[in-house]
């Protein structure tokens, strides 16, 4: 969804006045580009938290009453918020710009651009950059950039100037004229204001009357004083998306689906669904290229066991040669490579023999391919059939997916296949998901570390598991699991007390467990190597540091 400025001013308000005061309990990700600030009031429990998202085209900032928190896969940011009590929440005139300012003199940013450019920031009192949710070591330590040039607010309060703008570019529609002027507004907002206007959004501007104009000027004065006072709802809009505004339109048919008591609770609602049809046009698109995969994967078979059908019906061929033989034993020898024949009925006059068989056994040869290419054809009649129904029930999978539009459209397409999905492993259960396998620890920083089990298991987490930003630990002169430290991308360096928790349990999986001090060689996983015809769970490393720990698993 995309966050309007006078949106973002509303919850501002909204979400400052629920706020301000209470502390920062936890702040932390769990999904990708998605921060989650949890709060704690004067009791010290938990009163709520602010989502925000930075994805690109699912933007979102909202509060909720309560946020679960994931068991795995969530990870601490901003440490030095930890505790923090928020002052206020104020948005940048005319952008699209959050500062949630606390009472450390610390302030996070939030650039909700909409794309892939936004970010996450936490700056000091002189504008520095402490933390990025992005990039943090390109921008850790540098200055805050500068804000960009204010939009002129007299533009919509005195009429002439405003219509001096439109007017700028005569070539240009009327519509295109004000979101150019208002860039803030957005197309539906100044589609509406037109509407009021009764002016058709598609009339070039050099043909409007300077009276059509001033009217203009005046809706959208009385149409952004409506926005300062929110009536937030919900339109029906096409495909089961929906339409959300901040007040009633009157260019859009029909009442409202909804009307909402706060803009919190409407944006809430609209960025839940938003993140639904996201998940299932990227569920789509997976499932669109693997069922195509697997179509094509077919259809490669099925030329084979074409291929194959064709060399069955060389059994009566290879019957006849058998025949032949027998017929004319006297004219073999053992060690013969070829006989050649008087013509015969069927054509043949030379024969390839096997110089190791005598003549029977070049002939019962003959026989045996003959049996095995009836057998062979038998086998690819049947296979070609399966087949020919894999083709057709994938390519009516491909069919049945592509005549989906919608969020529930791909839900039911879902449940209506669940079982070829799984047979394709596009559906796994959660639990399953969850679970590597492999011994599964959280150290500080919310980081997980994974250790293997067993040689084979330390070869499975080392190269299939493991991804190659990941620190890889193992105890140096001595056998033990292979332990990993997960990384997520983009996050940086973990922590100290990360790593060292890391090489603690690498050691208590080791043969030096009851030792004291230990040396723990450890690494990116990218530069761990499996040597060619190396054992089970035996690697080389081509950089590596190592750190001194005692063996101790986390609590």
């Amino acid at each position: 969804m995309v966050i309007h400025f006078y949106t973002l001013l509303a919850l501002a308000s909204e979400l400052s006045s629920r706020f301000r005061g209470m502390r920062v309990q936890e702040i932390f990700t769990q999904k990708k580009s998605e921060l989650v600030l949890v709060f704690s009031g004067g009791s010290g429990e938990e009163a709520g938290a602010i989502c925000i998202s930075i994805e690109p085209k699912a933007h979102y900032f909202y509060a909720r009453s309560t946020f679960r928190r994931a068991r795995r896969n969530s990870r601490d940011l901003f440490p030095s918020l930890a505790g923090a009590e928020l002052s206020s929440i104020t948005v940048v005139p005319f952008d699209r710009v959050v500062e949630i300012r606390f009472n450390t003199a610390m302030t996070l940013i939030l650039q909700l651009f909409n794309s892939a450019s936004s970010n996450l920031l936490l700056v000091d009192s002189t504008l520095t950059i402490v933390e990025a949710f992005k990039e943090n070591k390109e921008l850790h330590g540098t200055s805050l950039p500068e804000p960009r040039t204010p939009f002129d607010e007299r533009l919509f309060l005195e009429p002439d100037r405003f219509t001096s703008s439109l007017t700028r570019d005569l070539s240009l529609t009327l519509l295109s004229a004000m979101t150019k002027t208002l860039q803030f507004l957005g197309g539906l907002y100044a589609k509406e204001i037109l509407f009021r206007a009764s002016i058709p959004p598609e009339a070039p501007v050099g043909s409007c009357t300077a009276d059509a104009l001033q009217s203009v000027a005046q809706q959208a004065k009385e149409f952004i004083d409506e926005l300062r006072h929110p009536d937030p709802r919900l339109y029906p809009g096409v495909e089961g998306k929906v339409i959300f505004s901040l007040v009633p339109l009157r260019s859009l048919d029909g009442p409202p689906d909804e009307k909402f008591a706060s803009v919190n609770e409407a944006v809430h609602r609209v960025a839940s669904q938003s993140v639904r049809e996201k998940s299932s046009v990227d569920e789509k698109l997976r499932f669109h290229e693997r069922i195509s995969a697997e179509l094509k994967k077919a259809e490669k078979s099925r030329k084979a066991i074409a291929a194959d059908l064709e060399d069955g019906d060389r059994a009566a061929h290879y019957a006849i040669v058998g025949k032949l033989l027998m017929s004319n034993l006297s004219l073999l020898k053992k060690g013969m490579k070829v006989v050649r024949l008087e013509e015969t009925t069927e054509g043949l006059q030379e024969i390839v023999l096997d110089a190791a068989l005598t003549p029977v056994q070049n002939a019962e040869r003959y026989f045996e391919k003959s049996k095995k290419a009836k057998v062979r054809r038998t086998e690819s009649a049947e296979r070609l059939t399966s087949a020919d129904q894999s083709i057709r029930r994938l390519e009516n999978l491909l069919d049945d997916l592509e005549a989906c539009s919608t969020g529930d459209d791909v839900r039911d397409f879902t449940k209506e296949h669940e079982t070829e999905l799984r047979s394709m492993k596009l559906l796994i259960d959660e639990a399953a998901k969850e679970t590597p396998p492999f011994r599964v620890f959280t150290v500080p920083g919310g980081y997980e570390v994974w250790v293997g089990k067993s040689s084979a298991n330390n070869d499975l987490l080392t190269m299939k598991y493991a991804q190659p930003n990941d620190l890889w630990f193992h105890v140096r002169g001595a056998s033990g699991s292979h332990t990993v430290l997960k990384v997520p991308r983009g996050s940086g360096n973990p922590p100290r007390e990360a790593i060292r928790a890391a090489a603690s349990i690498a050691v208590y999986y080791s043969k030096m467990r009851k030792a004291g001090n230990v040396p723990v060689a450890y690494c990116e996983r990218k530069y761990v190597r499996k040597p060619k015809g190396a054992a089970a769970g035996a690697v080389r490393l081509e950089r590596e540091e190592v750190i001194f720990v005692q063996p101790k698993l986390p609590p």
